[in-house]
Protein backbone atom coordinates (compact mmCIF):
# COMPACT_ATOMS: atom_id res chain seq x y z
CA UNK A 1 0.00 0.00 0.00
CA UNK A 2 1.18 3.51 -0.76
CA UNK A 3 2.55 5.45 2.19
CA UNK A 4 -0.53 6.88 3.85
CA UNK A 5 -1.47 8.61 7.06
CA UNK A 6 -4.71 9.44 8.85
CA UNK A 7 -5.43 12.95 10.03
CA UNK A 8 -7.60 13.97 12.99
CA UNK A 9 -10.81 13.36 11.02
CA UNK A 10 -9.67 9.81 10.09
CA UNK A 11 -9.25 10.85 6.46
CA UNK A 12 -6.51 8.96 4.68
CA UNK A 13 -3.82 11.04 2.99
CA UNK A 14 -1.74 9.31 0.32
CA UNK A 15 1.85 10.52 0.14
CA UNK A 16 3.33 10.50 -3.34
CA UNK A 17 6.42 11.90 -4.99
CA UNK A 18 6.41 13.62 -8.36
CA UNK A 19 9.88 14.39 -9.71
CA UNK A 20 11.18 13.89 -6.17
CA UNK A 21 8.82 16.46 -4.63
CA UNK A 22 6.37 15.25 -1.97
CA UNK A 23 2.63 15.71 -2.45
CA UNK A 24 -0.42 14.41 -0.61
CA UNK A 25 -3.82 13.37 -1.92
CA UNK A 26 -6.98 12.64 0.03
CA UNK A 27 -8.22 10.61 -2.96
CA UNK A 28 -7.11 7.03 -3.54
CA UNK A 29 -8.02 7.17 -7.25
CA UNK A 30 -6.54 10.03 -9.28
CA UNK A 31 -5.99 10.59 -13.00
CA UNK A 32 -2.76 11.32 -14.80
CA UNK A 33 -4.03 14.87 -15.36
CA UNK A 34 -4.68 15.33 -11.62
CA UNK A 35 -1.15 14.16 -10.84
CA UNK A 36 0.28 16.65 -13.33
CA UNK A 37 -1.88 19.43 -11.88
CA UNK A 38 -0.55 18.62 -8.38
CA UNK A 39 2.91 19.29 -9.78
CA UNK A 40 1.75 22.52 -11.44
CA UNK A 41 2.04 21.09 -14.95
CA UNK A 42 -0.35 20.86 -17.90
CA UNK A 43 -1.39 17.56 -19.47
CA UNK A 44 -1.20 19.25 -22.87
CA UNK A 45 2.51 19.96 -22.40
CA UNK A 46 3.73 17.11 -20.15
CA UNK A 47 3.45 13.35 -19.73
CA UNK A 48 3.76 11.47 -16.45
CA UNK A 49 5.07 8.01 -15.71
CA UNK A 50 4.78 5.72 -12.71
CA UNK A 51 8.29 4.74 -11.62
CA UNK A 52 9.30 1.53 -9.82
CA UNK A 53 12.30 -0.75 -9.49
CA UNK A 54 10.89 -2.79 -12.39
CA UNK A 55 10.75 0.19 -14.75
CA UNK A 56 8.23 2.85 -15.60
CA UNK A 57 4.81 3.04 -17.20
CA UNK A 58 3.22 5.97 -19.05
CA UNK A 59 -0.03 7.22 -17.51
CA UNK A 60 -2.53 8.86 -19.84
CA UNK A 61 -4.24 12.10 -18.75
CA UNK A 62 -7.59 10.32 -18.30
CA UNK A 63 -6.11 7.08 -16.95
CA UNK A 64 -6.92 6.26 -13.32
CA UNK A 65 -4.17 5.48 -10.84
CA UNK A 66 -4.95 3.74 -7.54
CA UNK A 67 -2.69 5.31 -4.94
CA UNK A 68 -3.74 2.70 -2.36
CA UNK A 69 -1.91 -0.05 -4.28
CA UNK A 70 1.46 -1.01 -2.87
CA UNK A 71 4.39 0.67 -4.59
CA UNK A 72 2.29 3.32 -6.33
CA UNK A 73 3.96 6.43 -5.00
CA UNK A 74 6.76 7.63 -7.28
CA UNK A 75 6.13 9.47 -10.54
CA UNK A 76 8.27 11.31 -13.07
CA UNK A 77 7.22 13.94 -15.60
CA UNK A 78 8.70 14.93 -18.92
CA UNK A 79 7.78 17.37 -21.69
CA UNK A 80 5.76 15.95 -24.55
CA UNK A 81 7.74 15.64 -27.75
CA UNK A 82 6.91 18.27 -30.33
CA UNK A 83 4.93 16.93 -33.25
CA UNK A 84 6.45 17.95 -36.54
CA UNK A 85 3.88 18.99 -39.15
Amino acid sequence: MSDQKKDDDNKVEYKIFIDGEKFESSKAIVTGQELLEMAGLSASDFDIRFKSKKGSCLIGPNENVDLSEEGIEHFITFPKEAQEG
